[in-house]
């Protein structure tokens, strides 16, 4: 058996009511298509077409359901994150962000490094309470190996999954069987608290320009778009984004539709900030037909011919003219650039010492926790609690210097990385006298996540006396 036994997290949701889902209302959002959401009765609403949710032949064989929450929080005077109660809030009985988009994806990748999705959907209808999904997953889909379910919250409600959104992980890896239901697969996402002065995400974003940078004295970038793949009129979006490939950061909505010749076109005209240098033109449509701009979607590239990725592109100080934009490019990473998870990792060892010296039938625990831990804690409780832990039992460490961990977490998340060393094996860690270690950024162990894993070494000693 391997020295890791990981245990992720169980996430306490409250119930709310059935959930259905209907259209966005933004920019370049059709009525055609749409994805929906099973509502509590089992009385779902048609789901995508695409990322093998459901169709008209009948209900596909296997089914994933769960509840979506938002986890509000915010910094106190010291500096940790607090979390604050619906009615803390403000927001009354409003929800004041956008659609979360809810995806299954294989642990795999393919040779281009993309995440291979089982199923998605997205929830547009949502609640303080909570909120229901279903996504159903087809009989073509490769459903063996483990799997992950995430949910992206769209924060600033304009219909597009970015880099940057809040995300949420189920809190287990799980596997499929024909035929199967798997329900409970809820999902929290940590959002952080912001005084809307009473309005909408959406409407917040447009007064203060919370979801695009202003670029206002910046320059004009226009060109063609040609949909390669497809039959019908579209809606997507051109955007660009950095060589680390966050974005969108300045976009553009199209819709394009089938000329004289049958191809599917459109015309664009981007505004963005001068003098960037080097950066990635690209550009996706609503190819899964469920009203968002999403990581599932299909997506291009700045082409100046046919299945060309000319990217970068160097952003100078005067305007761009006839920039392509071919949608699919396939090699690229597929749709928006949305990682759901990252690694947290490195190695725990006794500062000073090795294993053996702590006392013999001692067990170590490293966790990412939602909170920082105040006094003793059950290891149970942080089972339950910790987005992903990891265990050692005494024959595990006997002889060692230091032990791996390898933790996955959400990304675009606040956490606290901390290992503990029950020496008086009660079953409890974080007592007085007994071994801890932080990590993070700060005595406190927090860690602010992005779309890159980490590495931190941990060394457990004894926390000074007060």
């Amino acid at each position: 058996m391997h020295p890791t036994t990981r245990l992720t997290c169980a996430v306490l949701l409250l119930a709310g009511p059935s959930a259905c889902t209907s259209k966005g209302e933004g920019p370049g959002v059709t009525d055609s298509g749409g994805a929906g959401v099973g509502g509590g009765g089992g009385d779902g609403i048609g789901g995508s077409d695409a990322g093998g949710t459901g169709g008209d032949d009948g209900p596909a064989p296997m089914t994933i359901r769960g509840s979506l929450r938002v986890q509000l929080y915010r910094d106190d005077e010291s500096g940790d994150a607090e979390f604050i109660s619906w009615e803390e809030s403000g927001y009354e009985g409003t929800f004041p962000w956008g659609a979360y988009f809810v995806g299954a994806i294989a642990e795999r990748t393919d040779i281009n490094g993309k995440y291979q999705y089982i199923g998605s959907t997205s929830v547009f209808e949502n609640f303080p309470e909570g909120s229901e999904y279903t996504i159903d997953v087809s009989e073509e889909e490769n459903t063996s190996g483990t799997f992950r379910l995430f949910a992206a919250l769209d924060r600033y409600g304009d219909n597009v999954i970015h880099s940057t959104d809040p995300i949420g992980l189920h809190g287990e890896e799980f596997t499929l069987t024909a035929g199967e239901e798997l329900s409970g697969m809820d999902i929290t996402v940590l959002v952080p608290w912001e005084d809307f002065g009473g309005l909408s995400a959406a409407e917040f974003a447009g007064s203060t320009g919370g979801s695009a940078r202003d670029c206002s004295d910046g320059i004009s970038v226009t060109g063609p778009v040609d949909v390669t793949l497809g039959s019908t009129t579209v809606n997507g979006l051109v955007w660009f984004e950095n060589m680390d490939k966050e974005g969108p950061l300045d976009w553009a909505w199209f819709e394009a539709s089938p000329d004289d010749d049958g191809n599917i076109r459109a015309d664009y005209d981007l505004q963005t900030c001068k003098n960037q240098g080097p950066m990635r033109l690209m550009g996706a449509y609503d190819s899964n037909v469920n009203g968002l701009i999403d990581p599932e979607d299909l997506l291009g590239t700045y082409a100046p011919s046919r299945d060309t990725n000319g990217n970068p592109v160097t952003v100078a100080s005067y305007d761009m003219q006839d920039m392509r934009v071919q949608i699919p490019i396939f090699e690229v990473d597929s749709g928006v650039n949305v990682v759901p998870f990252v690694s947290l990792n490195g190695n725990v060892s006794v500062g000073g010492g090795t294993f053996d010296d702590l006392p013999p039938g001692s067990e170590v625990v490293v966790a990412s926790l939602r909170r920082r831990p105040q006094g003793a804690i059950e290891i149970e409780t942080i089972e339950e609690d910790a987005y992903d832990i990891a265990r050692y039992e005494w024959p595990d460490l006997q002889g060692q210097t230091s032990v791996p961990y390898d933790l996955t977490v959400p990304s675009n998340t606040l956490m606290y990385l901390w290992a503990f060393a029950d020496t008086d094996a009660s079953g409890a860690v974080n007592e007085a006298g007994e071994p801890i270690a932080s990590g993070g950024i700060d005595d406190n162990g927090r860690v602010q996540t992005d779309t890159s894993s980490q590495s931190q070494d941990l060394f457990l000693g004894f926390a000074p006396v007060r």
